[in-house]
């Protein structure tokens, strides 16, 4: 299990001017994750192998890591929305 949590931050450096003042600033947010493995896996007598589930922002939250102001145009980044997926590995 994986939880990972960010404060607020301020999307712009520098305010003076700005007309996206605050409308660009990043949220706190929190990230939930998990992983789940069966590792050594007989195979053969050499070789063993490992499954895993996994899921990245479970929760499926849309939040913004980075902003910045052109000064007529405000830009964000927002990273992968929820992820999930199956991982095999065969070690030999």
């Amino acid at each position: 299990l994986d939880y990972s949590w960010t404060g607020k931050n301020p999307g712009v450096f520098s305010r003076v001017g700005t007309p996206f003042p605050f409308i660009l600033d990043n949220r706190a947010y929190a990230v939930l994750g998990a992983r789940f493995a069966i590792k050594d896996i007989p195979i053969n007598d050499d070789v063993r192998g490992t499954v895993a589930l996994f899921g990245r922002n479970l929760t499926d939250r849309r939040y913004s890591t980075a902003s910045i102001d052109f000064g007529y145009l405000g830009t964000q980044n927002f990273p992968e929305r929820r992820t999930m997926g199956v991982e095999a590995k065969v070690e030999f």
